[in-house]
């Protein structure tokens, strides 16, 4: 049996502790940014969301505490709320898949909530650099960005990354600690179209 690898843990724990502030970002930029473009949709949506338990090499956590109060602090925000965590073979830590359906449609393009939604995640130990709109996946359309995240600790540095994706229907983020930026687009763009379907 391989041994386990410490940093990897270490890292996870830092995720632990930082999760909840980015869920309630979350929350506060749905609400805030997105929610005045918010309307009455007489159609049902076209997009659904599914949480299959393998994506190429990445394998689903049955059991992460963290992913559980993701997809549980964003229930109040979406219909089919998620939140979700994947083994990671290539990183230090687990990948994390949060969002939903919003419960109307959007009006208009709300890009400048990415804006506000990457900005927000800026505090006195984490810094978002190098944020940019970034072409999704086709199979979904839609609109994507991603950024880096860079979390200073009393033991050093750690760099990550996150991506938003939205369309009219949904938001689903995705990240990862342990992966730069480059590296979490390219997952994000493999997790996207496993997720996001379009009817």
């Amino acid at each position: 049996m391989p041994a386990e690898n410490p940093r990897r843990y270490r890292v996870g724990g830092l995720i632990g502790a930082l999760a909840l502030i980015l869920i309630a970002v979350t929350s506060g930029y749905v609400w805030r940014h997105l929610g005045r473009h918010l309307v009455e949709s007489g159609t049902a949506a076209r997009t659904t969301l599914s949480t299959p338990n393998h994506i190429g090499d990445l394998a689903r956590e049955p059991h992460n505490d963290v992913a559980a109060r993701m997809r549980n602090d964003v229930s109040g925000s979406f219909r089919s709320p998620i939140g979700i965590a994947y083994q990671d073979p290539t990183a230090t830590a687990a990948v994390y898949v949060w969002g939903g359906l919003f419960t109307h449609g959007l009006s208009t393009d709300v890009d400048d909530g990415f804006d506000s939604f990457f900005g927000n995640l800026s505090n006195g130990k984490q810094s978002v650099e190098h944020k940019q709109t970034v072409t999704p996946p086709a199979q979904i359309g839609g609109r994507m960005a991603c950024a880096q995240l860079t979390l200073r600790t009393a033991t050093g540095t750690v760099v990550g990354g996150v991506c938003s994706w939205h369309n009219r229907d949904a938001l689903v983020s995705v990240l990862c600690y342990g992966q730069s930026e480059a590296a979490l687009q390219q997952r994000a763009s493999q997790i996207l179209p496993a997720v996001v379907h379009q009817r």
